[in-house]
């Protein structure tokens, strides 16, 4: 009889773990989403991402590099 109620305790226990743990991963899902909401919108005015300047230079031209001006040489 004892062996009954320590398996039915141990099933309970279990059954209220598992609970906490989906709703820990649904509490983990929610702040992801809400971040990746966050960090998606773009302002307004531009058409895209940013341009990333290259050598400090505010272009957004495209790199020439410095192998064309070496073969002039």
């Amino acid at each position: 009889m004892e062996r009954l109620f320590m398996h039915i305790s141990d099933k309970a226990t279990n059954a209220k773990a598992a609970k906490r743990y989906e709703d820990k991963l649904d509490a983990i899902d929610n702040a992801i989403l809400r971040l990746s909401d966050d960090e998606t919108k773009w302002d307004s005015e531009t058409d895209g991402p940013p341009t990333v300047s290259i050598g400090g230079e505010s272009s957004t031209g495209v790199h020439t590099g410095s192998t064309e001006r070496d073969s002039e040489t």
